[in-house]
C-alpha cells in the first residue's frame, strides 16, 4: 500500500528530471561523446572492422580510422610489419579509394621522397585479432581496409594484399588551411592558419631531402604550435601536409632555388 502510493509521486518525479537534464542519450550528444560508427566485411580469412567517429566530413579532411583484422581461418598468417615511421608502417591500414577503385590516399603527398626500411613477419593466430589506429584524407569518399602478408618459405611471392569492403562517406566541402613559406639563406619553416574555428592541435607528415640525409615521417603526428620545420639543417627540397583532424589538409611543396 505504501509502495502503491508513492508510484505517481515517482512517475511525476522522473518527467520533471527528464524535462530538466534530457534523457541519457542526450546528455551523452552535448557532450559529444557520440558512439563511434563500425563496419563489418570479411575477405580471404580475415574479418575487418572499420570504426570512423562520422559517416560525413569535408573532402580532404583528415580523418582517424581504427582497423581490426580478425584471422578467422584454421591457419596462422604472417603480416608484414615495419617501423611506423616508414611508409608501409602500419599494417593493417586504410585507405581512400575513388569510385573506379584507384587508391588516392594514400600518400598525404606525392612529392614526400620515399625510404628504405626493412620488413619483419608478425605471426596472427587462428581467432587472433591486430588492430591499429591511423589517418586518411578524404580525397574521396570510399575508405577500404588493407592488410598485407608476407610469404612463407616456400612461397614464390613476395607479399600478398588482402582488402576489406570499402566504406562510403557523405562529402563536404570546407576551405583548406592556409600555408606561408618562410625561406632564408639556409632554412625554411612554415606557418599554417585555419580560414574556419577549429580545435585540437594541428597535425602533420613531412620528409625534407638535406645533405647527406633525408629525415621526417609519413606518420601524422602534433605539432607544437601552428609553424613547423623540418627535421634537418639547409633543405633542399620538403614536402609535407598539414592540417586538423576532422577538417581538409593543405600540402607543404618547398624546393630550394638554385643559388
Amino acid at each position: 500500500m505504501i509502495l502503491a502510493g508513492w508510484l505517481p509521486r515517482l512517475v511525476i518525479f522522473g518527467y520533471i528530471a527528464l524535462w530538466l537534464f534530457g534523457t541519457p542519450s542526450a546528455i551523452a550528444l552535448t557532450r559529444g561523446a557520440l558512439p563511434s560508427s563500425k563496419h563489418v566485411s570479411y575477405r580471404g580469412g580475415f574479418r575487418f572492422v572499420v570504426s570512423l567517429p562520422s559517416l560525413s566530413y569535408p573532402r580532404n579532411a583528415l580523418v582517424p580510422v581504427h582497423i581490426d583484422v580478425t584471422n578467422i581461418s584454421d591457419r596462422s598468417v604472417r603480416v608484414r610489419r615495419s617501423r611506423p615511421e616508414c611508409p608501409d608502417g602500419a599494417n593493417p591500414s586504410a585507405e581512400v579509394v575513388s569510385g573506379t577503385g584507384s587508391i588516392v590516399y594514400p600518400p598525404a603527398n606525392p612529392h614526400m621522397s620515399t625510404v628504405n626500411c626493412p620488413y619483419f613477419a608478425q605471426l596472427l593466430s587462428p581467432g587472433k585479432t591486430m588492430s591499429t589506429q591511423s589517418y586518411v584524407v578524404m580525397r574521396d569518399k570510399r575508405i577500404r581496409p588493407v592488410v598485407i602478408l608476407e610469404p612463407g618459405s616456400g612461397d614464390t611471392v613476395q607479399n600478398v594484399t588482402v582488402r576489406g569492403k570499402a566504406v562510403a562517406v557523405q562529402l563536404t566541402h570546407e576551405a583548406p588551411p592556409i600555408v606561408t613559406l618562410h625561406p632564408s639563406a639556409d632554412d625554411v619553416n612554415a606557418t599554417i592558419r585555419s580560414p574556419q574555428p577549429v580545435s585540437g592541435r594541428l597535425m602533420y607528415v613531412d620528409m625534407a631531402d638535406c645533405p647527406g640525409t633525408s629525415e621526417g615521417s609519413y606518420v601524422w603526428r602534433r605539432a607544437s604550435g601552428q609553424e613547423i620545420t623540418p627535421e634537418c639543417f639547409n633543405a633542399k627540397d620538403w614536402y609535407g601536409a598539414v592540417g586538423w583532424i576532422g577538417h581538409p589538409i593543405a600540402l607543404v611543396n618547398y624546393r630550394r632555388l638554385p643559388s
